[in-house]
């Protein structure tokens, strides 16, 4: 059977198409991170999150991406053998995924599916009455975090804009001022010539 390959390079001109912009560095960092031991993760959790990004159910789709890569990681390299503690185990790590990046989901339906659906973190325990309740209300109290976080990091990016913007403007100030400064010393030198060269015929004649 034929190993299939991975390129990051390729991965993220595709993540960046599909979340409609690129990844800070440090987002990058940790994604690469993942890749590296885990490139089919996180292949294939592109799709995953740039669908729930067109459904306009998240807002900051490289954030819930490294969160989401992070936690699929830690599923797969910290098997256990299931016993009586196995659902407090899972629950806790729910929590946990509850607080990292279940926040950034913008719909309590979406955090439902995403804990109790069929590829859910908890599907196995969908028919308790108590638990479910428990972590869509948990949603609910931490949310706000998750929209001033969301906050945050948009009023960053206006404000890197800003500054692009206002830097571009400047720029392009300056190279005016240099092209005005440029074109005076010019009309300045012809004007030199012109009267160098007037006194010179003026001597001529008077000779």
């Amino acid at each position: 059977m034929t190993e299939e390959t991975y390129d990051w390079l390729e991965l993220r001109e595709r993540a960046t198409s599909a979340f409609g912009a690129g990844v800070s560095a440090d987002l990058e960092e940790r994604v690469l991170d993942v890749f590296r031991r885990h490139p089919a993760i996180v292949s294939t959790s592109v799709e995953h999150v740039a669908q729930r990004f067109r459904q306009g159910l998240i807002r900051s789709p490289w954030v819930i991406f490294a969160k989401h890569v992070e936690e699929a990681t830690r599923a797969v390299e910290n098997v256990v053998v299931s016993d009586g503690s196995e659902k407090a185990r899972a629950v806790k790590r729910a929590e946990q995924w509850m607080r990292t990046a279940g926040v950034y989901f913008d719909r309590v339906e979406e955090v439902d599916d995403e804990l109790f659906g069929d590829l859910g973190r908890l599907k196995d325990y969908r028919s308790d009455n108590a638990l479910r309740p428990r972590l869509l209300s948990m949603w609910e109290t931490e949310r706000p975090r998750g929209l001033a976080a969301e906050a945050e990091s948009e009023a960053r990016a206006v404000k890197y804009l800003a500054d692009r913007r206002r830097a571009d403007e400047l720029g392009q100030h300056e190279r005016l001022r240099l092209t005005a400064e440029a074109e005076r010393k010019a009309a300045e030198a012809s004007v030199e010539v012109a009267a160098r060269v007037a006194e010179r015929e003026n001597v001529g004649v008077g000779s």
